[in-house]
């Protein structure tokens, strides 16, 4: 995860699985990752407070996890569990993206099987 302030930086590069950036007053931007490492492109030309990095944020690394919705209001995730075991954990959205739903779940997920997640 990046979090800068006013132009602190144009390119940032992570080692995690990097899913979006984001500006307050833009919408979240999504893009690609290869090995571990992400690329974001963010024009900081005019200053401004930015946040790279996972959408959600998940105590279980195991568990792959989808965000295709997050509003100020809602929340929608799928979560996905590959292994042969049960798993229980704790996924959480940044607080640095303050104008979203902050949200915070304990969950569990059954070995081999795919959980809908949401605020509602």
């Amino acid at each position: 995860m990046v979090v800068g302030g006013p132009k602190s930086a144009s390119f940032c590069k992570t080692a995690t699985y990097v899913e979006a950036w984001w500006q307050p007053g833009r919408p979240i931007s999504h893009f690609g990752t290869y090995e571990g490492a992400g690329w974001a492109n963010i024009d900081i030309s005019k200053g401004a407070t930015f946040y790279v990095g996972n959408l959600v944020t998940c105590d279980r690394p195991e568990l792959k996890i989808s965000v295709p919705l997050w509003t100020k209001d809602r929340i929608f995730m799928q979560v996905n569990n590959p292994t042969g075991q049960e798993i229980t954990a704790t996924v959480k959205t940044p607080a640095a993206v303050n104008d979203h739903l902050q949200f915070t779940k304990q969950i569990t997920v059954p070995a081999g099987s795919s959980i809908d997640v949401t605020n509602e």
